[in-house]
């Protein structure tokens, strides 16, 4: 996996620039040897969907870490309660980091096939 698309992929999710980016390379480099460690023998590495499954869990640990503290939640069975917009901000990158991951299912090994099945839940 070329660690330069994943910290390109990541700047454009984040809206930094490279840059701005290369300050946060530890999360994508983190990320790449993370999926990495899940390819399936076959796997063709230069896959651009590794590359943006990569940037996708890098750019969610980014905005995870970026947080200012201040949100405040609630959660009773299916009742949720947020003082913040921030809160929905992040669980659309949550949402975001797991269809690229399901995009990347295909290329990686058994102990990912619950992302094969949200990968053809979605199709």
């Amino acid at each position: 996996m070329d660690a330069t698309q994943v910290l390109a992929q990541f700047a454009r999710l984040s809206g930094l620039s490279l840059e701005q980016a290369q300050e946060w390379s530890v999360l994508c480099d983190a990320a790449a040897a993370r999926l990495e460690g899940m390819l399936r023998e076959d796997a063709d590495t230069a896959d651009a969907r590794l590359a943006l499954a990569a940037a996708g869990m890098a750019y969610y640990q980014y905005r995870l870490l970026r947080q200012d503290g201040s949100a405040s939640s609630v959660k009773i069975g299916e009742v949720s309660v947020s003082n913040s917009s921030e809160s929905g901000r992040l669980e659309d990158v949550r949402t975001l980091q797991e269809e690229l991951l399901a995009a990347a299912a295909p290329l990686l090994d058994g102990c990912c096939a619950g992302l094969r099945q949200v990968d053809s839940w979605i199709r």
